[in-house]
């Protein structure tokens, strides 16, 4: 199982997380122990290469949640006006009253 921690200043904590078996000699010296479970801890450029594919499908639906969570919602007469939460381009929705749509990834 893998855990990201995104910080303001850009770098990126991955945690990859294995239960724990009935013998703590299981565990490599560099795994720290956390209740549970044992969990390695990398930075983005630091991670093993047997993890790059889930940390990718990982990192593309964190970009889809992004794209289809508001992050502002105003109120018109006529529709229902969203910006998505994704990056500096956000995405723009208006859901007008009549049943039209109008979405636009910028």
């Amino acid at each position: 199982m893998l855990f990201f921690s995104i910080y303001w200043f850009c770098i990126v904590q991955v945690k990859v997380f294995r239960p724990i078996k009935s013998s703590s000699s299981t565990r490599k010296a560099s795994e720290e122990f956390d209740g549970f479970y044992s969990y390695a801890m990398y930075t983005y450029h630091d991670l093993p290469s047997r993890y790059w594919k889930k940390y990718n499908y990982a990192s593309s639906y964190v970009d889809m949640v992004r794209s289809r969570t508001p992050k502002v919602i105003t109120y018109s007469d006529e529709a229902k006006c969203m910006l998505m939460e994704n990056g500096p381009n956000a995405d723009f929705e208006a859901l007008f009253y009549n049943g039209e749509n109008s979405r636009r990834a910028m």
